[in-house]
């Protein structure tokens, strides 16, 4: 049985940045690391050669090492070694290895398991020990011991390294997958700058919490990986995302597939397993405790600090990300059904996320009574800032419910108010704030007419990757309402909406080629793009659910070519004869290029 995630199904127009830095880093590190350890071996080899004279024990070794690590092959054939070999790397990896004596106890078992007669079962494992503690005076000290987060510990800089590096092949791969995915749609909401403060506060604050949970006890914790800090991505792009999927590849016996699984249900799934392995206290060198701790961050962060940046009502934020389902209108009036659905589905999330910080904090309020009794005089005002701060967060609008506010003023025709609650909006960057403005601006009804305004609030949404923007800035160059900065301006600005899905800027590029003169292209050639642009027009009306404006596009593309092999299947999806003249819709051009209402 395999069941991976391999994809989040959304769409990005942002670069990521940041998380291409991480994973550079991490691999650097681990490369690094890598080297290292082959250092410590060949010294470590070059010794055992030269001063260990004890076949018997080293033969041992050799039928230990052949047994049980599988780390050594070349391609697919595992390497055999020696007695030296195995005498060296025995060596290395207690040079390696975090807690030496549990170490040297699991090769002192070993060697006797492999011992055939009574009194060596005795008298060889007694010769490792010491032939290391000689060793260990000339062996290299071990990059990954320097690297790896100890607790309790504050080294700042031991938080950082100990999220980068990582301890083997399979730990940095399935980290950094697991990473990539949830990383570059929280990237592209917060932006790159904000995500790598994010990183950095994942990572200190990861092991400030395991400091706190594990005060007083006896021993140091060593904690390696960047598991924590993608648990935390993966709480934040449920908070911000939690109507985002998230693809899994399946293998059971003979059943090959993928499916979707909404965020918080990966999310959930994903701390109810780390919440298991701390009750039933599972081994396998796993830290759960930085996993919970990085989830109750990012779960942290999303409800308080990048409360703006949620899509709970699945809006597009400023055309940064778009979720990739295309049978559903993301971008729609949200309505209050849809609010109780998906405060339903969160649910779960939220109360683990209360229980976690819950037990969290007992165990801190505790640990600082206990600890820093003369601070609390101090403690207090900055509690006392932290809740007046909340309560602030809490008592700011969402943009989505300005805007609804804006909506309902123009609604009810009073322009002077929904222009200054519009332009609110529309500096602070929301996107369907200023297409909206642009469109009042244009309209004479509202008052006086102003195409330089609302080109500029257009442009400042195309810039942000808004189709709407696109589509609506094109048209009304093409209808001469706004000047044009170059030539063919408009044909570009449909041509990036219609990449981005927009079938009313395939319908409008369809009569410009047909319109214009192009150059470097004859009839036959303009002909066919006009074909291929009025066939996606069809297409994305059906995705969209908008079956007579598909009919349209149909009719234009059965004008130019009756016999086009689309023009039946399309024709028996839609239930229609299409026909073949223009006379059925006289106002092709007009009712569907004309700007609408976007909400």
């Amino acid at each position: 049985m395999f069941f991976f995630p391999y994809r989040a199904e959304l769409r990005s127009n942002h670069f990521p940045w940041t998380t291409l830095v991480v994973c550079l880093l991490c691999l650097a590190v681990f490369l690094g690391q890598k080297h290292n350890n082959r250092h410590i071996e060949q010294v470590a080899t070059a010794y055992c050669r030269a001063q260990v004279h004890d076949t018997e024990l080293k033969g041992l070794l050799a039928r230990v090492y052949g047994d049980w690590n599988w780390n050594r092959f070349v391609g697919w054939i595992l390497t055999p070694l020696d007695g030296n070999e195995a005498c060296g790397a025995a060596l290395a990896d207690v040079q390696g290895s975090y807690d030496r004596d549990d170490a040297l106890l699991w090769f002192d078992r070993a060697l006797r398991s492999y011992a055939n007669e009574k009194e060596e079962e005795h008298r060889v494992p007694q010769r490792f020990r010491p032939l290391y503690h000689d060793a260990s005076y000339e062996l290299p000290s071990a990059l990954t011991r320097r690297l790896l987060t100890e607790t309790p510990s504050w080294n700042p800089l031991r938080m950082i390294t100990g999220s980068l590096a990582h301890a083997n092949w399979e730990h940095i791969i399935f980290n950094l997958i697991f990473f990539v995915i949830f990383a570059i749609a929280v990237e592209a909401l917060l932006g790159s700058v904000v995500f790598g403060a994010t990183i950095l506060f994942l990572m200190f604050g990861i092991s400030a919490l395991q400091n706190i949970v594990f005060i007083g006890e006896i021993g140091m914790r060593p904690s390696l990986g960047l598991s924590g800090v993608v648990m935390g991505v993966m709480a934040l792009f449920t908070m911000l995302l939690p109507r985002a999927k998230v693809r899994f590849f399946y293998w059971f016996m003979i059943n090959v597939g993928s499916i979707a699984l909404p965020g918080w249900v990966v999310a959930l799934w994903y701390i109810a397993l780390n919440i298991n392995g701390i009750v039933f206290d599972w081994n396998g060198g796993i830290g759960y405790g930085a996993h919970l701790s990085g989830a109750v961050l990012g779960l942290a962060l999303g409800m308080t600090a990048f409360r703006r940046h949620r899509h709970w009502s699945g809006e597009v934020n400023a055309g940064k990300v778009q979720l990739n389902d295309p049978r559903t209108n993301w971008v729609e009036e949200d309505t209050r059904g849809f609010r109780y659905i998906e405060a339903l589905s969160a649910a779960p999330v939220y109360l683990f996320a209360v229980y976690i910080a819950l037990w969290l904090t007992a165990f801190g309020i505790l640990w600082v009574i206990l600890s820093f009794r003369f601070l609390l005089l101090w403690m207090v005002p900055g509690a006392l800032l932290w809740w007046l701060f909340r309560r602030q967060k809490r008592a700011a609008r969402s943009d989505h419910e300005r805007y609804q506010e804006a909506l309902a003023e123009v609604k009810a025709r009073h322009w002077e108010q929904a222009r200054t609650k519009l332009e609110a909006l529309a500096e602070d960057g929301y996107g369907r704030a200023q297409v909206k403005l642009a469109e009042i601006l244009m309209d004479a009804r509202t008052g006086p007419v102003l195409p330089n305004a609302s080109a500029n609030w257009l442009r400042r949404a195309v810039a942000m990757g808004n189709r709407e923007a696109m589509y609506k800035l094109a048209w009304y160059i093409v209808d001469r309402r706004i000047v044009a900065r170059e030539s063919n301006e408009d044909l570009r600005l449909f041509e990036r909406a219609l990449a981005l899905g927009e079938p009313r800027a395939a319908m409008a590029l369809g009569h410009l080629y047909g319109e214009r003169r192009v150059e470097n292209m004859d009839s036959d050639e303009v002909k066919e793009k006009r074909i291929a642009l009025f066939e996606s027009a069809v297409r994305l009306f059906l995705e969209n659910k908008q079956p007579e404006d598909a009919e349209t596009a149909l009719r234009e593309l059965a004008a130019l070519d009756p016999a086009y092999p689309a023009v039946r299947d399309l024709s028996a999806k839609l239930g229609i004869d299409p026909g073949t003249g223009e006379d059925n819709h006289p106002n092709q051009w007009t009712g569907i290029m004309t700007p609408g209402e976007s909400d």
